[in-house]
């Protein structure tokens, strides 16, 4: 396996996640919570300059093995949930709480650690519904682009 390329590959990934930051930062600028502005535009650039650097180097590979891909989609999967649970962190939820948050987005489970709805901003509930977004989308394309060119579609 080709460990430097699958390391590119999620940091090309994770540096395009890094502009699905800019709505919530957006939403809460409007919304005058400049701080959790700030925080979603911290955790775009941490993902952004992340990214960057992990993908120094990279060329186009001519083909990925099986292996290559399955760790692309598993450390891509695992990196941008790290890196959506950032602004939980700065709103007020614990590490754990955080990790739960976003990768129940990101899974599409939809289960959640809050217990005080009332107690975050509309930014916070905004970047919530796009990591489910994500989620689903990430859920499609695992079946109909990834899985099909491992020939183990529909299995």
């Amino acid at each position: 396996m080709r460990l430097q390329l699958v390391l590119a590959i999620i940091g090309r990934l994770v540096a395009l996640f890094s502009m699905a930051f800019v709505p919530p930062a957006l939403l809460a600028v409007y919304d005058r919570e400049y701080p959790a502005a700030g925080f979603f535009v911290l955790a775009g650039v941490l993902g952004a300059v992340c990214g960057a650097a992990a993908s120094i180097g990279y060329r186009p590979p001519r083909m990925l093995h099986r292996a290559e891909a399955m760790g692309i989609v598993s450390g891509t999967w695992l990196v941008v949930a790290i890196l959506a649970a950032v602004p939980y962190v700065f709103l007020g939820l614990s590490v754990p709480d955080a990790l739960f948050e976003s990768m129940s987005g990101l899974t599409t489970t939809g289960a959640t650690a809050l217990t005080n709805f009332d107690a975050h901003g509309r930014a916070f509930f905004l970047w919530r519904a796009m990591t489910q977004w994500f989620g689903g989308l990430g859920v499609i394309a695992l079946f109909v682009v990834i899985l099909p060119r491992l020939g183990i579609a529909g299995r």
